[in-house]
């Protein structure tokens, strides 16, 4: 994991977003979910702010009640209220494109018993997470 991670914050060196990691130990994680998922979801955070000067954007990740979490933040607008039912149910048009991506992650991390939810989505404040599903 750790490894991943520093490989993470190398690739997005210069591109303006914070990243925070509390872990007390190393572990194993299924790199290409993870991979795909915070991939898809910078991406998505990048394109709001060429259109929303000033957004912020933070990756955490961290261990609570031990369990992973994986959580990207952006300080933009809110997922608009005709698309947010729909994510992650069917592929839902933005101003990007057609939400391809995140169908996908959700998807992929569904199969390996992870869920990607967004745990807050008001001004200023839009968070997705990655953990393992709740048995």
């Amino acid at each position: 994991l750790i490894h991943w991670w520093n490989q993470l914050q190398l690739r997005y060196t210069g591109r303006h977003i914070d990243f925070s990691l509390d872990l007390d130990n190393d572990i194993d994680i299924p790199v290409d979910i993870f991979t795909t998922v915070v991939e898809n979801l910078l991406d998505n955070a990048r394109n709001k702010r060429s259109r929303e000067s000033g957004l912020k954007i933070f990756v955490q990740l961290s261990k609570s009640k031990r369990q992973l979490e994986l959580t990207i933040t952006d300080t933009g607008s809110p997922i608009e209220a005709q698309v947010y039912p729909h994510l992650f149910k069917e592929v839902v048009s933005s101003h990007d494109g057609f939400g391809i991506g995140l169908y996908q992650s959700y998807e992929l991390a569904k199969n390996y018993g992870y869920e990607l939810q967004v745990t807050n989505n008001s001004p200023g404040d839009v968070s997705f997470m990655l953990s393992q599903e709740s048995k």
